[in-house]
């Protein structure tokens, strides 16, 4: 609508929507399995480090992202598309370790949200150039933030679904959406 197929806008609220349904059936795994087996007082030391630790990636990272995606072509495709195969591999990989209770679980799990925030990034510096002319940014990010809404509530019933026969099968649920992505 209003030019968004054209400019490329309309496949890029697509795979919002898709990486809103794969971030919902990851944090609906996630709470199943990291954050509320371990006890209340133990939890919060290591949320704490987690969270510190996916964001200093972005606080290094993240000045230097734009100018090296400005220098190829086709820079924020790419990196938007290997996003959403890391996260479909890190949520495979994921699967496995929280039915093994493996030593890959936290990293894997921080690996997931890493690469949500760089997917984040590169979408946000992406809508910029796919805005058609007659729409303006505030309009195109409230499509974005329906596209996200659309794909997590359809998402969300899916996954607690997923969930009841197992978590590692959420994360296999998340695996197909971003793999679909």
């Amino acid at each position: 609508a209003e030019g968004a197929g054209d400019s490329g806008l309309s496949r890029l609220l697509e795979l919002h929507a898709f990486n809103a349904a794969g971030d919902t059936a990851v944090a609906i795994s996630l709470a199943g399995t990291l954050f509320f087996q371990v006890p209340t007082g133990e939890a919060r030391g290591q949320v704490a480090l987690f969270l510190g630790l996916t964001m200093l990636p972005f606080a290094i990272v993240a000045p230097l992202i734009g100018p090296f995606l400005d220098r190829f072509r086709r820079g924020r495709r790419w990196a938007i598309g290997s996003t959403m195969a890391l996260r479909a591999f890190l949520c495979w990989v994921l699967g496995t370790a929280v039915v093994t209770d493996s030593i890959v679980l936290f990293p894997a799990a921080l690996g997931v949200l890493v690469a949500s925030k760089a997917y984040q990034v590169t979408r946000s510096s992406a809508v910029p150039r796919l805005i058609p002319p007659q729409q303006t940014l505030v309009r195109v990010n409230s499509r974005m933030g329906l596209a996200s809404l659309a794909g997590g509530a359809i998402s969300a019933p899916l996954a607690v679904g997923a969930s009841l026969i197992g978590s590692e099968w959420t994360l296999r649920y998340a695996f197909l959406v971003f793999v679909g992505g």
